[in-house]
């Protein structure tokens, strides 16, 4: 397994405007809600992004869409990134994700 990239606060919230970009860049119909076993969510590059959600949402989104953002980086570096994004979100962040994802649906 590859070294962690560290994220700062700063690199964290960029990190969150590119996942907006790619939320917004997305056909209607690229994210799925559905239950899942065994995991919160999954990232098919070609098919969409799938969510459990009866799981945290929010996080799980991030997650998989750095997934899609990031495809070499590691499972641990890809919970590193989501972990320091959620961490550095305000209100108004999570407002504009749920906003984006809504309408991707």
């Amino acid at each position: 397994m590859g070294k962690l990239v560290k994220l700062t606060t700063e690199e964290s919230l960029e990190l969150f405007d590119r996942i907006i970009a790619v939320i917004k860049k997305q056909k209607k119909g690229f994210f799925y809600l559905k239950k899942l076993k065994g995991y919160c969510g999954y990232c098919d590059w070609d098919e969409g992004i799938t969510l459990d959600y009866r799981k945290d949402i929010i996080p799980t989104l991030i997650h998989e869409c750095i997934h899609l953002l990031e495809p070499e980086w590691s499972e641990a570096q890809v919970s590193y990134a989501e972990k320091r994004v959620v961490n550095a979100l305000t209100e108004d962040n999570v407002i504009i994700l749920l906003m984006f994802f809504v309408k991707k649906l």
